[in-house]
């Protein structure tokens, strides 16, 4: 076969000084042999030695194949058979049925090595790699009358025989996209394609073509050319024996250029193939020398650049290559590809481990040939979509474990993969099991909503924010919506609002530095202020709260609690202003007790000066002058009398009062205060008892008077006082509680002033309500009457109209001196 001369050349001239090399060194290697290993090594050597598993290809020849008994020939075999008998030792031969098969049992370690393979990246997880020990330059074969020295470049658009999924295979398909492979089972095959010529040429490596032509008798083929792929063979070792990577690189270093030129001979030396039985190689060897050493000349500068350009380029290109493999490999996920009829083309290890198949078996298979046929329906129908639609779709879907018949959950994206010239190659698919996810999701769900049921028990907002000056909030519970007015998602990243602008105005800066100033020293805060809600209330709250700091002692967001205290502040108010009125009522008794010592000087003395008077016959004008400064002393001494009761806070013993002394002592008290414009009316029609304390029942009336007055202070009208008595016929309910039938005693306050609407009528006994403006009323008035009316066994009923006016009317058993009081509330 035709050749490149200077290739030839080279080749020639570097084997003869080789030769001579070996020659001349040869009688002095027997004297100079000593063992390369360490102690260690040869140690371990020793004690693994006819234990040691090596992988013995049976389909690769001449590299290494298996004859008809099974035995292992070939070079790879010759090479690490001389390895042993330089070191001392014996491998463990093993021959698993086909590479894939032997991959999967270095992957498991049920075999420690391989005498032939290429550092490629797939292997790199499981593998450690020994040096090169053989390199293997793939070939151009073509039919004998095609023209010599070809190149790819020169091939494009012709049809190319190549063994599909071999190293070669996918040099072309990355490097050469122009040339039209036909994809071979085996070498032969590629052979016998060119030779037939159904095939333009073929691209296989030197070493199987040169043996294969000699042993298949094919005579019409001849190498054309370089392809530019070199194999580079090595030993690949299990990942966890480096000491056997360094005993296989010093067993190498042992093997001379002779012996491995004598390896090489034994299986390619007879080929009809080779150079030196091509005639017009020794055409070009019998011309003249000057002509040779031109064109060897020529051929070293020229081969060195190609050789180093396409050097680059090629492992530029294998890097990618190799990368984009390794991370498509061991991508966790399910990874396939089918072409528009179903078949399937190639998938990931992954898929091959989920459906317990290897990719070999699954090219050229559809998914009826193994999955249930329901389950493969439907991915079938997805594929159909993806192709009809030409869209990209997502979707979950639950698979059978083919294994154990375990159900899984996979999360699938299947997408329409299209070549560079915008033709549907077929459908790309990616599928993640997330049945661990799922779960995963389930149980946070449920811890989430066991948190929030949790959360929103508690009577306060918890919270999570960040350290900023919105207070952004990360987390809030739905209590939120009851103490603001606004939902909690409201607040969440300030989605509508930020919590910052709640705070009332005048508070924000307190919140502020008291939040900091517990930060910086990494202590809790515990601090009242004001909110803003949405009905623009603004309400007292309690909060605590502390910062969350990460392993370097930066703040990672802050927790607390933010209660309503609104209630408890207002309260506080009123117990403020309880004591206060307390201390005027004392104040007020201190004087009342001065006052009435003063005045019984002066009715004494006025007694005495009327004795004087009656003594003397003087005209009755003095006298009548005298008995009305007794008439004012004796008024005077009973509203002193009624100050000091009103003062007193020692609580009386329930004794029988009559109310008709009750409330006429009332409208004495109230009637010199009263504005000109306002006029009482009194219908007092019963003499009968109560059994209760004065104090309180006269705190009643002066209650609902004080009202009364307070809702006609504008416009003047009529207060009315009436005491009645009243039958209860049947029972009754007041607070919803019964209330027996009998005697009552029916108080009525009355007055012509502004009245109430329905709704605030709902809820004047309610503590704290109250229409008045701050600073007049407590909101507490009422409410007491209530406590107090309840008590003692009575009821209240409530008559207004806005415009009208309005009627208390205060129910109380009437007492019978025959009987103790008996208990009215069932």
């Amino acid at each position: 076969m035709d050749y490149n001369a200077g290739l030839y050349a080279r080749l020639f001239i570097k084997t003869a000084v080789l030769c001579l090399i070996v020659l001349a060194l040869f009688p002095f290697a027997g004297n100079c042999f000593k063992d390369p290993l360490t102690k260690e090594e040869r140690q371990w050597l020793d004690a693994h030695s006819g234990k040691i598993k090596m992988y013995n290809a049976p389909d690769y020849p001449p590299v290494q194949f298996a004859d008809q008994d099974g035995t292992s020939l070939g070079i790879s075999v010759d090479f690490y058979r001389l390895i042993e008998k330089k070191l001392g030792f014996r491998f463990k031969e093993l021959s698993p049925q086909n590479w894939q098969a032997g991959i999967q049992k270095l992957y498991n370690r049920e075999i420690d090595i391989t005498c032939q393979i290429m550092k490629h990246p797939s292997n790199k997880d499981f593998l450690i790699f020994s040096d090169v020990y053989m390199k293997i330059p793939s070939v151009i074969v073509a039919g004998s009358q095609t023209p010599g020295n070809l190149k790819l470049n020169d091939l494009k658009g012709k049809n190319i025989a190549v063994v599909e999924n071999s190293y070669i295979h996918e040099y072309l398909k990355e490097n050469y996209k122009d040339l039209n492979l036909l994809l071979k089972k085996d070498t032969v095959s590629c052979l016998y394609e060119t030779s037939s010529k159904n095939s333009d040429a073929a691209v296989l490596s030197i070493s199987a073509v040169s043996y294969l032509v000699e042993k298949e008798k094919i005579a019409n083929l001849k190498i054309a050319g370089k392809a530019g792929f070199e194999y580079e063979i090595c030993f690949g070792i299990r990942n966890d024996w480096p000491i056997l990577q360094n005993i296989m690189n010093k067993g190498i270093n042992l093997v001379s250029a002779g012996e491995k030129h004598n390896i090489f001979q034994k299986w390619l030396g007879k080929n009809s193939i080779y150079f030196y039985n091509d005639p017009f190689f020794w055409m070009l060897l019998s011309g003249t020398l000057f002509i040779v050493l031109c064109i060897f000349g020529a051929a070293i500068i020229w081969n060195y650049k190609l050789k180093k350009l396409i050097k680059e380029k090629n492992y530029s290109l294998k890097k990618q290559e190799s990368h984009l493999k390794t991370v498509i490999r061991t991508i966790p996920d399910l990874i396939w590809l089918k072409d528009v009829n179903g078949f399937f083309i190639n998938c990931n290890h992954m898929f091959e481990l989920f459906y317990d198949v290897k990719e070999s078996e699954l090219k050229g298979k559809t998914d009826f040939d193994f999955i249930d046929r329901t389950q493969a329906e439907k991915f079938v129908a997805a594929d159909r979509f993806v192709i009809e639609n030409m869209e990209t779709i997502t979707f979950e879907e639950e698979v059978i474990y083919p294994v154990d018949g375990h159900k899984e959950l996979l999360e699938t994206i299947k997408t329409p993969l299209i070549d560079d010239k915008g033709n549907l190659v077929g459908v790309l698919g990616v599928g993640r099991n997330i049945t661990l996810r799922k779960k995963m999701e389930q149980e946070f769900d449920k811890k989430t909503k066991e948190l929030e049921s949790i959360l929103s028990n508690i009577q306060g907002v918890t919270f999570r924010c960040k350290m900023d000056n919105n207070w952004s909030m990360i987390y809030m519970s739905s209590y939120a919506k009851k103490l603001t007015g606004y939902p909690a998602s409201d607040f969440i990243n300030n989605c509508k609002r930020t919590y910052g602008s709640i705070i009332y105005h005048e508070d924000r800066k307190l919140v502020s530095d008291a939040v900091h100033c517990a930060v910086k020293k990494k202590e809790p805060w515990d601090m009242e202020y004001r909110i803003v809600n949405k009905d623009n209330n603004i309400l007292w709250v309690h909060e605590k709260g502390s910062a969350v700091f990460d392993d370097n002692g930066n703040i990672d967001f802050l927790d607390g609690i933010i209660i309503n205290i609104n209630d408890r502040k207002i309260f506080e108010r009123h117990l403020i202003q309880s004591q206060k009125i307390e201390a005027i009522g004392a104040l007020s008794g201190g004087i009342a007790h001065d006052f009435n010592n003063i005045l019984t000087g002066i009715i004494g003395f006025a007694e005495l000066l009327r004795e004087d008077l009656n003594r003397l016959d003087l005209d009755n004008k003095i006298k009548n002058r005298v008995d009305a400064i007794l008439k004012g002393g004796f008024r005077a001494s009973e509203l002193v009398s009624q100050i000091l009761n009103f003062s007193r806070s020692e609580a009386d013993k329930p004794v029988p009062v009559k109310m008709s002394i009750l409330v006429k002592e009332v409208a004495r008290l109230i009637e010199p205060v009263i504005p000109s414009n306002i006029r009482i009316e009194k219908n007092i029609s019963s003499d009968s008892y109560v059994y209760g304390e004065p104090a309180k029942i006269h705190q009643i009336l002066m209650n609902l008077c004080t009202n009364a007055l307070y809702s006609m202070n504008e416009n003047g009208g009529i207060l009315s006082l009436g005491l009645i008595n009243s039958q209860i016929d049947s029972p009754r309910y007041f607070a919803e509680e019964k209330i027996l039938s009998g005697d009552f005693i029916c108080i009525s306050v009355k007055d012509s002033g502004c009245g109430m609407a329905e709704d605030v009528k709902k809820k004047i006994m309610t503590p704290f309500y109250t229409t008045k403006p701050k600073g007049i009323g407590t909101g507490m008035g009422l409410w007491v009457v209530e406590g107090i009316v309840k008590n003692m066994g009575g009821f209240i009923e409530v008559e207004s109209e806005p415009g009208k006016g309005s009627e208390f009317r205060i129910y109380l058993p009437v007492f019978k001196k025959e009987s103790e009081p008996v208990l009215k509330y069932a």
